[in-house]
């Protein structure tokens, strides 16, 4: 008896306009908003550079000239970017007391781990890059940048 399994191919996610820089790595050109699973709570971090900003609805805006830093783990292919976007911006929004480190670090890396599968990057490194931040991100919650 043979068994068929159907993949149905995912939506693909909207793709960000950014730039490299140096300090950061990247940069945006525009505003990004993505739909996310962090569902439940309001938050919003504004600077002299950009406004990060989180509805209950799960609803997460990233304004024009937020700076990143890219994929901890190393990889530096193109299934990473909207994950570290995203990555970075829950971390900003922890490091400036806008979300609690619990239980919010923890759904930040899990967002991570998702966004790098719904870019398409294979699940061996998705899993990496998760446990990586996952053991070593939470000096990245605290501090000032």
């Amino acid at each position: 008896m043979s068994s068929q399994c159907h993949l149905q191919k995912p939506t693909p996610l909207p793709v960000p306009h950014y730039s490299d820089i140096s300090r950061y790595k990247y940069q945006l050109k525009d505003d990004y908003t993505i739909q996310i699973d962090i569902l439940g709570t309001d938050a919003k971090f504004s600077s002299d550079i950009c406004t990060v900003s989180l509805t209950a609805f799960g609803l997460l805006t990233i304004g024009k000239g937020f700076r990143w830093d890219g994929n901890s783990a190393g990889f530096k292919t193109g299934t990473w970017v909207i994950a570290a976007l995203v990555h970075d911006s829950l971390y900003m929004l922890i490091r400036h007391g806008k979300l609690a480190t619990h239980p919010y670090k923890e759904l930040a890396d899990r967002q991570m781990y998702d966004l790098c599968l719904a870019s398409g990057m294979n699940k061996l490194r998705a899993w990496i890059s998760w446990k990586v931040v996952g053991a070593a991100g939470l000096s990245s919650t605290t501090g000032d940048e």
